[in-house]
């Protein structure tokens, strides 16, 4: 999605709640991940999403 609609002006920022800097840099790698990723281990970005973005929810349109 990300290569899709980022030229439409779309942007994206993961958030990683369970990986370490390392493990979370690989997957990053390995998966050709390349919009910004922020740590979340106190879950302090999730829970500011209170209402608006489900913990578990899939990227979708």
């Amino acid at each position: 999605m990300h290569s899709e609609y980022s030229a439409l002006g779309v942007e994206f920022v993961g958030v990683n709640t369970r990986d370490k800097a390392g493990p979370a840099a690989a997957f990053e790698e390995t998966f050709g991940i390349t919009y910004p990723s922020i740590p979340d281990t106190d879950g302090a970005v999730i829970a500011s999403m209170d209402g608006s973005v489900s913990p578990n929810a899939a990227p979708r349109l």
